[in-house]
């Protein structure tokens, strides 16, 4: 995460594109997308609340947030970047648990679809950077916004998925 303001946006250039490269330029943009296809999930962290940041207790005294671990990654097989899997694995990712005992990515999307929460109108979602485009000051990743806030984790380890789908949310009710 980057803890300098982003970068000016001289450099940005428009591909034009008109009907003699409508083909060529698709045939990038499938280039590209096949290449983010060929990740596979790790883990996905799920943080719900309502409006006032509460979150499901299930009628017990704790609250709940989830940590999905799939296990299609293989640190030994696929194509990784050595210093993110060592970092992952000094921050508690244990891949190996993962391969052995995680979620299948499939059964996991057919489940999420089915859940109502995604292509549904009536459930929100929060994109903490996104708004903080509009925040005067705030720039960089939800850690270094959050750590602006005066915002801490209240639970896990930056580079954990739970961790890191509740500290967006209370960085949201700061700014809300």
């Amino acid at each position: 995460m980057s803890e300098k303001p982003p970068a000016a946006r001289e450099l940005v250039v428009t591909r034009d594109v008109w009907s003699d490269d409508l083909e060529y330029e698709f045939d990038l943009i499938r280039i590209l997308k096949a290449n983010v296809d060929l990740l596979k999930l790790i883990q996905l962290g799920l943080t719900l609340s309502d409006g006032e940041g509460n979150l499901p207790d299930r009628g017990s005294q704790n609250q709940f947030i989830w940590e999905f671990n799939f296990k299609e990654f293989d640190v030994a097989n696929d194509d990784h970047a050595y210093d993110s899997v060592e970092l992952l694995r000094r921050q508690g990712m244990d891949f190996e648990k993962n391969r052995e005992f995680g979620i299948d990515s499939v059964r996991f999307a057919e489940l999420m679809v089915s859940s109502g929460l995604v292509l549904n109108e009536a459930v929100t979602v929060y994109d903490v950077k996104h708004l903080m485009r509009f925040c005067a000051g705030l720039y960089g990743g939800v850690d270094r916004a959050s750590k602006a806030l005066g915002v801490k984790r209240t639970i896990g380890k930056s580079h954990q998925a739970c961790s890191d789908s509740m500290l967006p949310l209370d960085a949201w009710l700061e700014v809300k």
